[in-house]
């Protein structure tokens, strides 16, 4: 039985690995575990260490390598560096056959470089995407390099990884994971109760090096939007990004100020039913890209960190000037808008993804040259 070690290593990434592991672990082809660490085991976010023991008690905290109170990129760096030794030393423990990761973020380059040192394969969901206006457009390409098998959102996606040349064998196009949880959860919200939208509106906002203003403007810009907005307000916390200090803290102090404001750091798997009941997303995360849909939340993505990704029209996108964002906001109320989102369906939810990944991992996992690539350009 070939052992498959799944890692996870902050929320975002958690989302998409956890239905992934869930799925291997129910099939019982593979010795399939998970291993968390970074974000996870810090309070500032959450501590969502807890929420994943309870989900899955057979879960190893491995990699606690992150300082909550240090991000600035000299501070990423040498978390970097720690997180590479303590791989190491898990794998030389470990000896997994494989490793699985999902999504771009800086922290799993470490780990991937790690592998790749010591010739064990990487399988990568979320190569090919496309975010213009973040470092993580160069993070997700630099793993794709180091990765052996492909499991892509889009035909798209594939299509990119192709162009940089990959092996068609190596890429396998599945839609997004998080979106069978979402899905179920989407189900259950309409068809067992009466299904009613509330008025809260369900916002969030990470630091973007990229952008044209600051990061204290680009906050001080999504605080002023909320300000324009009515009723309750849910604001979940910033990822553990370089300077995400200046958003959490600005965000602290704003949720003091207001009544109608949430703050929760991290909201688990509560996340999807209060996205569901919600009337509006507002930031710049990339759920207002690939899981609003599953809902049909209206959603308005402010600045370019989510720039080039695919999108469908329920997203608006505007820049950092109130009047877009009035505008924005009117026009989710238009009638012409809200018919066309009324029966929107999800251009990224796969129902066959998590089998498909499956399925491709038991065919392809055994290959003489899995580890040892050929570019094809």
């Amino acid at each position: 039985m070939n052992k498959i070690d799944f890692i996870t290593l902050s929320r975002s990434d958690y989302a998409s690995l956890s239905p992934i592991y869930a799925y291997f672990k129910e099939q019982r082809y593979f010795n399939a575990n998970l291993i968390f660490g970074g974000s996870h085991c810090l309070k500032r976010f959450g501590h969502s260490k807890d929420k994943i023991q309870v989900e899955f008690p057979e879960a190893l905290c491995m990699l606690d390598f992150l300082h909550s109170d240090k991000d600035l990129p000299s501070d990423l760096t040498e978390a970097s560096g720690r997180l590479v030794t303590q791989m190491h030393n898990y794998l030389r423990n470990s000896k997994p056959d494989a490793v699985f990761i999902v999504g771009d973020r800086w922290e799993l380059l470490p780990v991937a470089y790690t592998c790749f040192l010591n010739r064990i394969p990487v399988l990568h969901h979320s190569g090919g995407d496309m975010t213009q206006g973040s470092m993580d457009n160069q993070t997700r390409y630099a793993l794709t390099n180091l990765s052996n098998l492909h499991f892509v959102g889009l035909e798209k996606h594939r299509d990119r990884l192709l162009s940089v040349g990959e092996e068609p064998w190596r890429v396998s196009v599945v839609g997004e994971p998080a979106l069978n949880q979402a899905t179920r959860t989407a189900h259950f919200i309409s068809e067992e109760h009466n299904h009613h939208k509330v008025e809260h509106t369900l916002a969030t906002f990470h630091p973007c090096l990229g952008d044209s203003l600051n990061i204290p403007e680009q906050t001080d810009f999504f605080l002023n939007c909320l300000r324009e907005i009515p009723g309750k307000i849910i604001i979940t916390g910033p990822n553990p990004d370089a300077y995400s200090s200046i958003v959490f803290d600005k965000i602290q102090n704003f949720n003091r100020k207001h009544s109608n404001v949430v703050f929760e750091e991290n909201l688990g798997s509560a996340y999807y039913e209060v996205l569901a009941k919600a009337t509006l997303l507002i930031g710049n995360s990339s759920s207002g890209i690939w899981e609003t849909a599953t809902f049909r939340v209206p959603t308005i993505n402010i600045g370019l960190r989510q720039e080039g990704r695919t999108r469908q029209s329920h997203v608006i996108d505007i820049l950092y000037e109130i009047s877009s964002f009035r505008r924005a906001m009117a026009q989710i109320k238009s009638k012409k808008y809200i018919d066309e989102i009324a029966n929107l369906e999800n251009i990224y939810y796969d129902k066959s993804g998590l089998s498909n990944i499956h399925k491709a991992t038991k065919e392809n996992i055994m290959k003489n040259n899995l580890i040892n690539k050929k570019m094809l350009l």
